[in-house]
């Protein structure tokens, strides 16, 4: 974003860049009580997909909805955010809609939980500002597949399984390395939670402590 942003404006000398933390309710997984009993209230079956964020088309659903034609009938996609723009979901096919569950906004509470509990976390935005879904999943512990965008890129740190955009086989071919292969879920796990301990609020507002003192100092 920072490098997109000195293609339109001048900022020589006065571009800071600081991430985003996650949430209270992301600072470890969920437990599995709390995970079975979202999955039971909202009719989640054991294996799921689950893609966070507003819906409009830059998030890319419809390459995640077409993915499922190559997954086993049994894997579903959980969809938690409100509607925003566009026609995010595009012309469904009828079987594909019948495995896909929009849940709406949740708690932080039940949005833990319920990405606790999923098989994966798929990103398939076209692009984003930061992309703060990619690093609660990290920080629970579930494995991310996302876009090979820049800021995906960078934020992942190489944790997650990446696609280009619009490859819905690709995507597929990345959830099911994770469905058939206990390691390469852990592996995933354990490089998704190092990444993720490095987004701390915490570690944002010392940066920003920082910037403004620095300013301070050369007034």
């Amino acid at each position: 974003v920072a490098t997109e942003l000195t293609r339109h404006i001048e900022v020589a000398g006065r571009l800071e860049v600081i991430g985003e933390g996650v949430a209270q309710a992301f600072q470890e997984p969920a437990s599995a009580y709390a995970v079975e009993a979202v999955r039971r209230r909202l009719r989640l079956p054991s294996r799921y997909l689950v893609s966070v964020g507003t819906l409009e088309p830059r998030k890319g659903l419809t390459t995640t909805i077409r993915a499922l034609r190559h997954l086993p009938t049994d894997v579903e996609l959980a969809v938690v955010g409100p509607t925003g723009w566009g026609d995010a979901l595009g012309d469904i096919d009828p079987d594909l809609a019948a495995r896909v569950r929009l849940l709406g906004r949740l708690s932080d509470d039940e949005l833990a939980a319920v990405v606790t509990g999923a098989t994966a976390s798929v990103h398939a935005s076209t692009s984003e500002g930061f992309g703060l879904p990619l690093v609660e999943a990290m920080s629970v512990g579930t494995p991310t597949v996302h876009t090979d965008i820049p800021v995906f890129l960078e934020v992942a740190g190489g944790a997650g399984l990446t696609f280009g955009i619009g490859e819905d086989a690709n995507l597929a071919a990345q959830v099911a390395r994770l469905l058939d292969s206990t390691q390469t879920a852990a592996s995933a796990r354990d490089a998704g939670l190092a990444v993720a301990s490095h987004h701390r609020w915490e570690h944002a507002a010392q940066q920003l402590w920082d910037l403004y003192r620095g300013l301070a100092a050369r007034r």
